[in-house]
């Protein structure tokens, strides 16, 4: 997640990926309207 430093947790079922939205207080949190996620690796 763009602007967050922890990892977060994501996984492959079925050819779908499922990514684990961390619980976010308001002054953790990157942006007010939208979250970005950069993918690696994918094929």
């Amino acid at each position: 997640m763009l602007g967050v430093a922890d990892a977060i947790a994501s996984e492959v079922n079925d050819g779908k990926l499922a990514i684990d939205v961390p619980a976010l207080t308001p002054d953790k949190v990157p942006c007010q309207h939208a979250y970005v996620f950069k993918l690696t690796g994918v094929e």
